[in-house]
């Protein structure tokens, strides 16, 4: 069973977008990393653990009437704080040496943490001695790494937390569906990047990084509303990528020696390129144009003419084989292709302005 933790910036940024009917919220390229953590984990883990204090959220309860999605971890069970009214707590494991270095970029996150703020206002609040910017990541890092840790959970960390790593950090592996997601959201951006680049301006003005089922759900959402029935539906409908990882290696297991476990990584390789190099797109057997020329071929050579077609027909089989094992990603992909997250419809659905751009 796949596990996610993560930070209750995350949990924060979503239900206060689910939450929103009047107010417009500033946001910056870190809130909208955290809403995409939440919406994320959410259709692509089995469990996503949370501190306790989310236990009673509606919006939570909503998204999980049968309880069997979330877990909660008490404070009582961790060393690292859960709220700062108990005081912050740093595991000294973390890069503490660089702590110099870490608070010259405060300006950066200190505006990407309160998105309506400015950097310079970070260098002001500093002089009246208040908790830095620097800490609090320290903070909630240490904090999700032991919940991970504890909970054998993979981490899911906003753009703030990705760039601090302790000296012996002990980090689960990515469960290989959510690998091969992020390797799609890769290839789908650098196709929308190719575009930008010969249109010469953001293409239908897309937000830069955004996870692939935050894009839908923003897509998809014509308002605050129906944001809780959308992320439901859209767990439900992937419910099958989520079984992709079990499914990989209960094959591996089921093979007995070295050479026959690798011979089934190497066929889900194959299947894979396959998926990526027709751009996730199903195979189809195409129709080709019968000119005069070949009709004449078939006349003389009909036994050359019929290989041919059985060649087609035999290529054709086998590249649907290939791809019918990554089929859920192509619903993905030409889902996507039609419902890029653009800033025009965070604004006018969701009330959601964006600033302070990484």
């Amino acid at each position: 069973m796949n596990k996610a933790t993560i930070s209750s910036w995350a949990v924060d940024a979503f239900l206060g977008l689910a939450g929103n009917r009047s107010w417009s919220l500033t946001w910056s390229s870190e809130w909208v990393s955290r809403a995409g953590n939440f919406v994320e984990s959410f259709v692509l883990f089995d469990k996503i653990i949370l501190t306790e204090q989310y236990v009673n959220d509606p919006i939570l309860r909503a998204l999980d009437p049968n309880n069997d999605i979330f877990e909660f971890i008490h404070k009582r069970d961790l060393l690292n704080s859960t709220n700062m009214k108990d005081g912050i707590t740093i595991d000294y494991g973390l890069d503490i040496e660089n702590y110099e270095k870490l608070e010259n970029e405060g300006g950066k996150w200190f505006a990407q943490h309160d998105g309506a703020a400015h950097e310079s206002d970070y260098f002001e609040l500093m002089k009246d001695c208040g908790i830095s910017i620097t800490l609090l990541r320290l903070w909630q890092h240490s904090l999700l790494n032991e919940i991970a840790e504890k909970t054998n959970s993979t981490l899911i960390l906003p753009l703030s937390l990705q760039d601090l790593r302790a000296t012996q950090e002990k980090s689960k592996k990515i469960p290989y569906h959510v690998e091969k997601l992020e390797a799609l959201s890769k290839h789908f951006q650098g196709t929308v990047k190719s575009i930008t680049d010969v249109v010469g301006e953001p293409y239908e003005g897309t937000i830069d990084n955004v996870p692939p089922f935050f894009s839908l759900l923003v897509d998809q959402s014509l308002s605050a509303d129906m944001l809780v029935d959308t992320l439901t539906h859209l767990r439900r409908d992937y419910g099958e990528l989520r079984a992709l990882t079990g499914k990989l290696q209960h094959e591996v297991s089921a093979e007995s020696g070295v050479t026959a476990k690798g011979e089934v990584v190497t066929e889900w390789s194959k299947s894979w390129d396959a998926v990526v190099k027709n751009n996730f797109k199903k195979p189809t057997l195409l129709r080709r144009e019968i000119t005069s020329a070949d009709v004449s071929k078939a006349i003389i050579k009909p036994a050359t003419a019929i290989s041919t077609l059985i060649q087609g027909v035999m290529d054709y089989s086998n590249e649907m084989q290939l791809y019918k094992r990554f089929s859920i990603y192509g619903n993905i992909y030409a889902e996507l292709d039609s419902a890029l997250a653009t800033e025009e419809k965070l604004k006018n659905n969701l009330n959601v302005i964006i600033t302070n751009r990484l």
